[in-house]
């Protein structure tokens, strides 16, 4: 069992889900996000310049998100462990 005065030093985090969605024929590739805690999501067009995983990093960095782990599930789907900078949790934004 955890030291409670451990658990309360411990960070909390957020899972981030990022998946590839393909182009149809209507629009473009895009990066889903999708914030496992607030089950919301935000799409982005894809950036032809970065992978997808690159992509989302790049875009939860630029919203104070500090990425802790990387998991992979197939050739297009990610799971991210994050925490924010400014609080405990906060919802994803474009």
């Amino acid at each position: 069992m955890l030291d409670p005065k451990k658990r309360n030093n411990m960070k909390h985090t957020q899972a981030i889900l990022v998946k590839y969605m393909s182009a149809t024929n209507t629009l473009g590739a895009r990066v889903k996000l999708t914030d496992k805690r607030f089950n919301t999501s935000i799409i982005l067009s894809m950036d032809y310049s970065y992978n997808v995983l690159t992509q989302a990093i790049d875009h939860l960095n630029s919203k104070g998100y500090t990425i802790i782990t990387n998991s992979t599930f197939g050739d297009s789907e990610y799971l991210l462990t994050v925490v924010h900078g400014e609080k405990d949790f906060k919802r994803l934004e474009k």
